[in-house]
């Protein structure tokens, strides 16, 4: 779990303050982070510190876009949804309801949607459409209506 935790938020920080300042200077650059659909949950059972992290990347990026207006440098940041890639095995989520429904996207399809939201200066994009009702979901007050969402979507399912 530490590694996790340094990797989504501090090597992100550190990394964003390493190249940021060229950037600025040359008054021209792009960061693009990448972070999850699950921040815009409140909590999730089973994933707290992993959900708790893309909370971070996500405020991050947006407080992030918010200070570079006007300087030429933008931040974007992703938010994917359950995607087929090594994740899913070494974060032991192989019989988790949402990494089993079909219709997940590709992540050439979920890179190409970054790149064009960074080249063109968004703050944020979520790709797919079941990523972005997810999100609206997540976002859904009282909270605790989408924390029992996620709940539902993170809970394991039996082997196949």
């Amino acid at each position: 779990m530490t590694d996790m935790l340094k990797l989504n938020m501090l090597v992100l920080s550190q990394l964003t303050h390493l190249f940021l300042q060229p950037m600025l200077e040359r008054k021209c650059g792009r960061i693009l982070n990448v972070g999850s659909v699950v921040a815009y949950f409140s909590g999730a059972p089973n994933w707290s510190a992993y959900v708790a992290s893309k909370h971070y990347v996500l405020a991050l990026s947006k407080g992030l876009a918010r200070e570079l207006k006007g300087t030429g440098v933008m931040a974007t940041v992703v938010s994917p949804g359950a995607t087929g890639t090594d994740f899913v095995r070494t974060a032991d989520a192989t019989h988790m309801r949402a990494y089993r429904a079909p219709g997940g996207l590709s992540v050439e399809k979920i890179a190409a949607a970054a790149y064009r939201a960074c080249q063109n200066g968004k703050v944020a994009v979520i790709p797919g459409a079941f990523n972005k009702i997810l999100a609206f979901l997540g976002k859904l007050h009282p909270r605790a209506v989408a924390f029992e969402v996620f709940a539902v979507l993170s809970q394991k399912t039996e082997q196949p």
